[in-house]
């Protein structure tokens, strides 16, 4: 079986967030069960990363990184003669994310070849993102694309029950299965056995209760909600960590209004992090916060009540089925501040108790890597 893996970015550009994570741990657990996988994408963000426009062998897998001419639209030359010489050799397409140029061609030239596809919108068909930017040119792309590409796609993959059903609002007649993300336990426990406690971290915990969002610095994200409640609240005796990078001008936002609220010596502002750092972030930290504007999954979440800390989320992401089944945390809603849930988050000692009980357990017994490939290599197999 040979599968082309289509994405406009890959690891490891770490700016776009999660979904390049996923796709590139797919792709490795694919490789190490004998599929013959290579991954089609552009250099954005990894132009100094990486070679352009060859192949390159990323922890085993085979990735062609081709140069864009216009990087706003993913939009490459050297794609597009790539993808019209090498698709037909492939047995199966798998395409994720939506509106952009690797997307379009790939699936107009799929459906040339008549290839089997099958494709990941990644979180993009939320209602509310689509109406909040470019809705014009999204709205045109989705008629164009229902008219005459959906009915090429042999399936749609959905991420959570919730995702599952945006798909199902643009494309009601269209096949879609349900494959959650996965952890890599393996990976976590390595990482963590090497590195446990580092003192170098301890300034960011001195406080009684230590709050963390980690995550790609967007609006999307509403992080700037989470300093409103924390006001509202009358949090005392605390730490906020705000770990990640992305969207300078929001963050330059957030640090104003920490100033404005009179929080500014309690949040600190800390560049992206990985593998044993981000771990001892995740031990040493209260809870996690995300209440996110749209998030179709969130893998955070599952780290995070792995390690045993309890979250709080908002209605609109992907988990929230997974944490109110299990008492692991508080949902919130993203219209108003939660300075409520946030207090019922801290000081609720069932969920926390829970979470360190059985948080572990539970997210291994989902979502553990070694499962959740079984499921995609199932979805192939049932396709070709």
């Amino acid at each position: 079986m040979k599968i082309l893996i289509v994405v406009p970015t890959y690891f490891p550009a770490y700016e776009f967030g999660g979904p390049i994570f996923q796709i590139h741990n797919l792709s490795k657990l694919l490789k190490l069960n004998n599929i013959d996988i290579t991954v089609c994408t552009t250099d954005k963000g990894n132009r100094n990363k990486i070679k352009s426009n060859i192949k390159e062998d990323i922890e085993g897998v085979e990735v062609f990184y081709f140069s864009c001419e216009f990087a706003k639209y993913y939009f490459s030359i050297r794609m597009i003669f790539f993808l019209f010489k090498n698709i037909k050799k492939y047995d199966l397409i798998h395409i994720h994310s939506i509106f952009n140029f690797p997307t379009s061609i790939s699936l107009l030239l799929s459906s040339f070849y008549k290839k089997k596809i099958i494709l990941s919108p990644r979180g993009i068909l939320d209602k509310k993102l689509i109406e909040s930017k470019n809705k014009l040119l999204k709205h045109l792309w989705l008629l164009f694309f229902n008219k005459i590409l959906s009915k090429k796609i042999q399936k749609f993959h959905a991420t959570t029950d919730f995702e599952k059903n945006q798909i199902r609002h643009y494309f009601e007649k269209s096949e879609i299965e349900v494959i959650a993300n996965g952890i890599d336990i393996n990976y976590f426990d390595t990482e963590y056995n090497k590195t446990k406690e580092n003192e170098k971290f301890n300034k960011y915990f001195n406080k009684k209760i230590n709050l963390l969002y980690l995550g790609r610095i967007d609006r999307k994200k509403n992080i700037d909600l989470i300093f409103k409640s924390i006001k509202k609240a009358n949090l005392t005796n605390f730490n906020l960590n705000i770990v990640g990078n992305g969207d300078n001008e929001y963050l330059n936002y957030l640090i104003q209004l920490s100033k404005e609220l009179n929080l500014f010596h309690s949040i600190n502002f800390i560049n992206h992090m990985d593998g044993g750092d981000k771990i001892n972030f995740y031990i040493k930290s209260s809870h996690l916060l995300l209440p996110s504007k749209s998030e179709n999954f969130a893998n955070v979440v599952l780290e995070s009540i792995f390690f045993g800390k309890s979250v709080l989320i908002s209605e609109n992401v992907g988990l929230k089925e997974f944490i109110k089944k299990h008492n692991f945390g508080v949902i919130c809603e993203t219209d108003k501040t939660f300075e409520n849930e946030l207090s019922e988050l801290i000081y609720n000692k069932n969920i926390t108790n829970d979470t360190y009980n059985y948080g572990r357990k539970k997210v291994i017994e989902h979502y553990d890597w070694d499962k959740v490939i079984n499921n995609f290599i199932s979805m192939y197999m049932r396709l070709i």
